[in-house]
Parts: C-alpha cells; sequence; structure tokens
C-alpha cells in the first residue's frame, strides 16, 4: 500500500485554496462532465479525457494530476499547483516522479464543495475507497433540512459523509475498524477546514457505546463473500451480502435520540422486518453486478474476468438469492413501511422528499384545518379513442417518492367537495359516521401522495 501523506493541517489547508483559487471544484468537474452528456456513451469518456488533456487551464491540469491518474509534466505540474503546494505535494509523499511525468500516489475525490482523498482502486484489506454514486446518493438523502445536535457516520472510509454532516450538525463522530481509513478521515477534515468532527477507530458501534445521536448514517459494505475468497473488511458483507446491513440496522435503535434517524444505504435480498425501506424498483442484474466488481480486481478482461463474475452468480443461486434491490432503509421513521421508488424518483430522491412520505397525525386529527388541492399538482387520464376515461392518474405538485395513486370520479368529486369548505371538518359534516370514515382514510391517503394539504 502507499504510505499516508503527511502534512500539517495549515499546509493541508492551504493545497486546498490553491484547488479553489485555479476554480477545481466540484461545479467546475459537473459542468464539463454535463457538457458530454449530448454524445453517445461510446465516445463521451474518451472526449472528456482529450478534452482535460488539450486544456492548459491550471484545473485541468491539476485534475488530470490529482484525479484521474493522467501524468504531467513539471512545468504543468508547477502552474497547477504553485512551488509552495507543489513542494508540499512532493515531500509529503502525495505526488510523485515516474518515466511518464508526475502523478499522483492517491486519488482526489470532489463531491459537494469538499476536497476528499482516497486510495487508487485496489481491492486489498486496508484500501481506503473514494466518493461513488451511492455515497452522493446517501448523502442527498440523510441531510437534514434543519439543524441537528450530533451526527455518526458509522463505518466511515475517507470521511465523505461525516464531513458532509459538518455542515449541518453540532458535532459529528466518524467511526471505522480501517486505521488506514481514519488516518484518511483526518486528513480530509484538514483539506476542508473541518474541525467539529471526530475520527474514532473501531468495529462498527464499539467507539460510540453509550453514545447517542439525531443522525446516523452508514452505507455497509454490502457484496457477497464466496468460499474461496479472502475476506475484504470494506468490500464483503456477508455470503449473501446483506447480512451485515442487517447486523447495522438490528442494533441502530440502541444509538439514536428519541427523535434520532437513521439511514442504512446497501443492495439487500430481503429488508429487516419492521423496519421502513424505500426499496429501488430496479433489479440488480446479478451477472453485471458480478461483472462490475470483479473487474476491479481482474485488470485484464479476459476469461479470468468472466469465470470470476460468473462463480460469483453461481454462489448467490446456492445461497437461495434471485434478485437484488439497492435499498435505503430509515430506523426510527415511517412505521415499517416499505415503498417501491420509481427510476427517476429514485435518482433525484433528497432529504426533504423522504420527510414529505410520513405527515404527523391522521386525518381525524385535521377537522379544525382546511383541505387543499396541493399547488401544482395535475391529473391524466388515458383510454380508447371514444370511451370515457375511468381512472386518473394523480401527479404531486411537490413531487412524492410514493407510486402516483389511481382515482376514479367519486375520488375527484370528494376532492373538489372537501377543498371548498371552511374546514375538513365541516365539509364531512354532512356524512353518515361510516362514510365519513371511508372519507378521512381517502383523505389520509391523498395527504400523504403529496395530493392534498391541510392548512
Amino acid at each position: 500500500m502507499v504510505a499516508i501523506p503527511q502534512g500539517r493541517a495549515e499546509q493541508w489547508a492551504a493545497l486546498a485554496e490553491r484547488l479553489r483559487a485555479i476554480g477545481l471544484t466540484s461545479e467546475w468537474v459537473e459542468r464539463h462532465e454535463s457538457a458530454v452528456g449530448r454524445f453517445p456513451a461510446a465516445f463521451a469518456a474518451d472526449w472528456l479525457r482529450v478534452q482535460y488533456a488539450v486544456s492548459e487551464e491550471p484545473a485541468a491540469l491539476a485534475l488530470r494530476l490529482l484525479a484521474r491518474d493522467e501524468p504531467v509534466s513539471r512545468a504543468e505540474a508547477l502552474a497547477a499547483l504553485g512551488e509552495e503546494c507543489f513542494a508540499f505535494a512532493v515531500g509529503s509523499g502525495l505526488i510523485e516522479e515516474t518515466a511518464r511525468g508526475w502523478r499522483s500516489l492517491l486519488r482526489l475525490f470532489l463531491l459537494d464543495s469538499l476536497y476528499l482523498l482516497g486510495d487508487r482502486p485496489e481491492q486489498t484489506t486496508d484500501t481506503v475507497m473514494g466518493v461513488g454514486t451511492t455515497t452522493a446518493l446517501l448523502a442527498r438523502a440523510s441531510y437534514p433540512g434543519e439543524r441537528v445536535g450530533s451526527a455518526l457516520d458509522l463505518g466511515c472510509g475517507g470521511g465523505a459523509l461525516a464531513l458532509l454532516l459538518a455542515r449541518a450538525a453540532d458535532r459529528v463522530v466518524g467511526a471505522d475498524l480501517n486505521v488506514r481509513a481514519i488516518a484518511f478521515a483526518r486528513i480530509n477534515a484538514m483539506l476542508n477546514g473541518i474541525t467539529n468532527v471526530e475520527f474514532r477507530v473501531g468495529d462498527w458501534y464499539a467507539p460510540v457505546e453509550g453514545e447517542r445521536f439525531d443522525l446516523v448514517v452508514s452505507q455497509p459494505p454490502f457484496l457477497p463473500l464466496r468460499d474461496d475468497q479472502e475476506k475484504i473488511v470494506y468490500l464483503h458483507g456477508g455470503r449473501r451480502g446483506d447480512e451485515m446491513a442487517h447486523l447495522v440496522v438490528s442494533r441502530m435503535p440502541e444509538y439514536l435520540t428519541a427523535n434520532g434517524i437513521g439511514f442504512v444505504l446497501a443492495d439487500l435480498v430481503t429488508v429487516p422486518v419492521g423496519v421502513t425501506a424505500l426499496v429501488s424498483a430496479e433489479v440488480v442484474d446479478l451477472e453485471v453486478d458480478a461483472a462490475i466488481y470483479c473487474a476491479q480486481a481482474e485488470r485484464q478482461r479476459d476469461r479470468r474476468w468472466w469465470e470470476e463474475a460468473h462463480r460469483t452468480v453461481e454462489h448467490l443461486r446456492r445461497c437461495g438469492v434471485k434478485e437484488v434491490r439497492l435499498t435505503l432503509l430509515l430506523v426510527g421513521a415511517g412505521g415499517g413501511e416499505q415503498l417501491t421508488v420509481a427510476g427517476d424518483r429514485w435518482a433525484g430522491m433528497d432529504r426533504a422528499g423522504i420527510d414529505a412520505l410520513w405527515v404527523a397525525g391522521a386525518a381525524g386529527d385535521w377537522l379544525e384545518q382546511r383541505a387543499r388541492i396541493v399547488a401544482g399538482t395535475t391529473m391524466e387520464g388515458e383510454c380508447p379513442l371514444g370511451e370515457k376515461v375511468r381512472l386518473w392518474t394523480l401527479r404531486s405538485g411537490r413531487g412524492s417518492l410514493r407510486a402516483y395513486p389511481q382515482v376514479g370520479d367519486g375520488i375527484l368529486d370528494l376532492i373538489r367537495w372537501v377543498t371548498r369548505g371552511e374546514t375538513l371538518g365541516a365539509s364531512l359534516g354532512g356524512l353518515s359516521a361510516g362514510d365519513r370514515e371511508k372519507a378521512l382514510g381517502v383523505i389520509d391517503e391523498l395527504v400523504r401522495h403529496g395530493v392534498l394539504e391541510m392548512v
């Protein structure tokens, strides 16, 4: 393994300041990557690589040097980092000179204005993973709308989630069994000038025994471990792959405050009983998933790669695994409901949308309030030409992770009726007790689907 780079807090902070000064930010990278979105997928990555290679912008040079494993000349490295930061990068062990030019020994990742160092993609026990798409997804899904007192990033790796949550929490703890990961997390805190995060070494909850947090996030390893493989801590979650996620969830209530909430993201074979789950509508293709992860271990895309991937698929089938879905588990919220989230809404899922799924109270508590249609809500109907629409699809104006409800004319009439009254109770006053209860049940569902709101 590459030695952990050494440096003082002010030196790491100066490096980050240099990167900001030359314009190397997550926004800059996103702008360039979105610009190639119009290209066919087969060409987009190559076009982006060439675009960076011909650019003389210091930001492009720094990106090639630190983030893309594309060596640059000494003159280009100096143009990117400046003399002081170049000298620090060399002296700390962050970059080195090779026959092809100067290159970084590690990998820089950019996430929401954060600079994060991690290892190159190698499957060894101590490897510190960088930032992937699932990390960004969990960050959006868990980031609170209001400030919280304390947060825990369980299995924090290089500290990405802990450092993001430091913006919204008074105190954050990151815990990981991997000593190397904790060392990287501390470097990343210095790199970003974040001081309200404490990183601790230990196995899962051991470093925070007896403590409780307002927010807990975790992305446990979820790859299946075959009998002929050596366990890699940050990758393997058990024989099926999801055993570690089940274990993390089972103990999480002990570490949450009274109103605390926990978020766990993993590929799951089964959802823990009684735990609220947002399940991706897209089934993970076992062969594709195995091929992707085995590709990281097999440098040559040859028959061995194919054989390794199919050994994993056969192992899963022997374990009784028929399908796997990426799932977000919520501990301490939602009452054990399981929702399937469509792909378009899954990609844009955030904390505001998740919080909107569960409305405090029920329709019977809102009788003194007025019902109104959420602004922007639409209705769509489809039927053969010449026939009357029998079912209408209602799409919430604020968006909803729930499936869009389909309703008939009777429900539409109820919506019109209750939104005309001064209060919900007044609108339903003339109904029999039985009809009133039925109407309240429908109204309750419409509120939870984001179609109606109480004011």
